[in-house]
């Protein structure tokens, strides 16, 4: 069984992932839908996202069709049959003790993505490697970032001793990426929250754990 999968937008990752896109970026960008809104219908109603309406998952459907076998509307949308055989068997997608800390902010509209990078300009103008996240955790609560907050991330600069940053974590057997929120002590990361479960320091070794980004601005919510 392929972890619970209840709705239609879980469902939809991990046909993404079964497919060979690893990020949801890449997918997007394969079948020409801003990746904004693309990520708000993989985050699903449940999660601030959007619902995936029929006509939007039939194009979902016809390209991850060229990618899995048996992908219907019908198990995508309601969860109707089987999976396709290529997600048949891939079990935990997710590791153990990692949610995702962080996912890309959405603006709520059609133009979000106009919007969005006019917001990092004029929060931090000139650096064309950046980003724009909410974060979802507790991990860095002590330094004032706060589940719901905005931050703007730079894939540019090299981490230093401090730096709080995105890091992403990569399991071997599992088909998913993993995005944490922590604070680089070199060469480890390490969270400064009030939640004694998040403790755990993780290693950067380079390849099942690495740095994205730095966090360079604390938006606050926006």
């Amino acid at each position: 069984m392929i972890g619970a999968m209840d709705t239609a937008s879980e469902r939809l990752k991990a046909a993404r992932i079964a497919a060979g896109f690893r990020r949801a970026k890449e997918f997007a960008e394969t079948i020409g839908v801003a990746h904004q809104t693309y990520s708000s219908h993989e985050r699903g109603p449940e999660n601030g996202g959007r619902g995936l309406k029929r006509p939007v998952a039939e194009i979902y459907v016809e390209k991850l069709s060229e990618y899995l076998e048996a992908l219907s509307i019908d198990w995508l949308l309601f969860g109707r049959g089987n999976p396709p055989l290529s997600l048949q068997g891939l079990d935990n997608l997710k590791p153990t003790g990692f949610a995702e800390d962080a996912v890309p902010f959405d603006i709520g509209v059609e133009e979000g993505e106009d919007k969005k990078n006019s917001l990092i300009e004029a929060l931090y103008p000139g650096h064309p490697n950046s980003d724009l996240w909410t974060v979802g955790t507790e991990a860095m609560n002590l330094a004032g970032i706060l589940p719901g907050d905005q931050i703007i991330t730079d894939l540019s600069l090299k981490a230093k001793n401090g730096d709080v940053v995105l890091a992403q974590i990569h399991q071997e057997g599992v088909a998913n990426t993993f995005t944490v929120l922590r604070q680089y002590e070199e060469p480890y990361l390490i969270s400064r929250s009030t939640n004694q479960s998040l403790s755990k320091p993780l290693l950067v070794d380079g390849e099942q754990i690495t740095i994205l980004a730095v966090v360079v601005v604390k938006c606050g919510r926006l």
